[in-house]
């Protein structure tokens, strides 16, 4: 019902490339053609509406890209076209663009020059057992945390299995914690002396009360000794005492206050040296995401249950509040944004005015949102789904900061890091880690698992400042899903010979 056509140029020439492949990505297929001796390539696509919105599906157009991130090496399928030009020499044109029906898009796409390439190796490896699906490290990647969550194990299977790890940029494991159950929840001080998380509490034999839910948010110190421990006040429910399940906990920039949330609805910011609850807010619905910000020198970013997202400052006045939608899964926020993806029915992305909470714009996905992270320079955005699924092909998505997609890399269940200059970025989907520029230009790939899947949620990516450090959540054994292994790599990018 449409057609995606367009040329295809070298970037420097300015001449016609031919017989250079071009794929068109509808989230679920790919249709290819190369370019014809004109450099010029025509690929039918059939144009919808997205379900339950009025934007026309978006397509994802790469060229040349027979070594992306799916294919797990650089120098795969790369040969000389028709006219004897090395194609292993270019780079890749990208583009997302929707169409509407009976339209055809006439796209000019140049390729350049390979001007870098990326090398790393592993220097260790760190078995953590269940898989790290939420994870928090010092700024610096110094510390990192780990705890497991949605691993579909049994719950005596979790409750033997299920720790916090805290180990080094090196991979050498510094201590860990039996937690007795899955927790979605893990943060470090900014300075890395305080690790926060939530222990299972397990219940008595024979007990058939609601206290079998209950946690306690605990923190320690930098050697894993315990400094202070919280139970969410009981509540009554179907005439019995319900202790609230924590969902959340927060250590602020400073280390003077913890922030807990729970299934509750409730949230209560804490003195650490008083023990002493400052406040208590009840919230319409459970709190899933908490984040101390230093707007105004102190605010506390709260979800909740009720789709609004709110801010406190440190007396517990309401400083604004603002709808996106309930069950956020993902929260980044920069300097001047927060940008929230959620679990809601079209799954909106939602970019906000961080000091008065005014939304800029909302974009929707359609798709459990997973992991979302603002690049440091504000420019850009990242994104990506668990799923995979829905009638959109964004998956793994470079978004410039006012909402355009600019490249997708067509791999679901991603996480992602930007370096500190906001020049590269890693990205990491279980099995498989790769390292882009921001242009979309794929510098290095290696797939750990060839031939294999994996749907592990390993969560961890991190780069370094100058992307000579790589540390990454994978998982190598492809029978057991739920497993979690932490892959430490060295190298860095290299600039080739123009």
């Amino acid at each position: 019902s449409a057609t995606i056509s367009g040329t295809l140029f070298d970037g420097l020439s300015h001449k016609v490339l031919d017989d250079v492949e071009v794929s068109v990505f509808n989230g679920r297929s790919a249709v290819s053609a190369r370019t014809n001796s004109k450099g010029m390539f025509s690929i039918p696509v059939y144009a919808h509406q997205r379900v339950g919105t009025n934007i026309w599906s978006e397509y994802t157009v790469l060229a040349n890209g027979m070594h992306e991130f799916t294919k797990g090496n650089l120098s795969a399928g790369y040969q000389k076209n028709l006219a004897g030009v090395e194609l292993a020499g270019y780079g890749q044109a990208r583009r997302v663009i929707s169409i509407k029906s009976g339209e055809k898009a006439n796209l000019k796409l140049d390729l350049f020059p390979r001007g870098q390439t990326a090398a790393y190796k592993v220097e260790s490896i760190l078995d953590i057992g269940l898989q790290a699906y939420e994870f928090d490290c010092t700024p610096d990647g110094n510390i990192f945390a780990t705890v497991p969550f949605h691993t579909g194990l049994f719950s005596d299977v979790r409750t033997k299995n299920a720790y916090l790890n805290v180990f080094d940029l090196n991979g050498k494991l510094l201590w860990k914690k039996a937690i007795h159950d899955e927790t979605p929840t893990v943060d470090i001080s900014k300075d890395g002396s305080l690790v926060a998380t939530t222990i299972q509490n397990i219940p008595e034999p024979g007990s058939i009360s609601m206290q079998r839910a209950q946690n306690t948010a605990v923190v320690y110190d930098d050697k894993g000794n315990l400094l202070f421990e919280f139970l969410s006040p009981v509540s009554v429910k179907w005439n019995q005492d319900y202790f609230g399940r924590i969902m959340e906990v927060q250590i602020s920039d400073d280390n003077r206050y913890l922030a807990v949330g729970d299934d509750e609805g409730r949230v209560y910011l804490i003195n650490l040296a008083t023990k002493e609850i400052i406040w208590q807010k009840e919230m319409n619905g459970q709190v899933r995401i908490l984040r101390f910000d230093d707007t105004d020198g102190f605010r506390l970013i709260s979800s909740s249950g009720d789709g609004y997202l709110r801010a406190y400052d440190l007396a517990g006045n309401l400083k604004w509040e603002t709808y996106v939608d309930a069950w956020l899964t993902g929260i980044s926020i920069s300097r001047h944004y927060i940008l929230t993806s959620s679990k809601a029915t079209q799954s909106p992305l939602h970019l906000i005015n961080k000091v008065n909470g005014k939304t800029i714009y909302s974009y929707p996905m359609e798709q459990i949102g997973q992991a979302i992270m603002i690049s440091p320079d504000e420019t850009m955005f990242w994104y990506s789904n668990n799923t995979g699924g829905g009638t959109t092909t964004l998956k793994g998505t470079l978004f410039s900061i006012d909402g355009k997609p600019l490249f997708d890399v067509r791999s679901g269940t991603l996480t992602a890091a930007f370096t500190a200059d906001s020049q590269y970025l890693a990205v990491a989907n279980g099995k498989c880690v790769a390292v882009y520029t921001r242009t979309g230009q794929i510098l290095w790939t290696q797939d750990m698992l060839p031939g294999r899947e994996s749907t592990s949620l390993n969560e961890v990516m991190w780069i370094s400042p100058d992307a000579s450090r790589l540390v990454v959540g994978l998982n190598t054994k492809p029978d057991s899903n739920y497993y979690g292994q932490i892959y430490f790599f060295k190298g860095g990018i290299i600039d080739l010979p123009k």
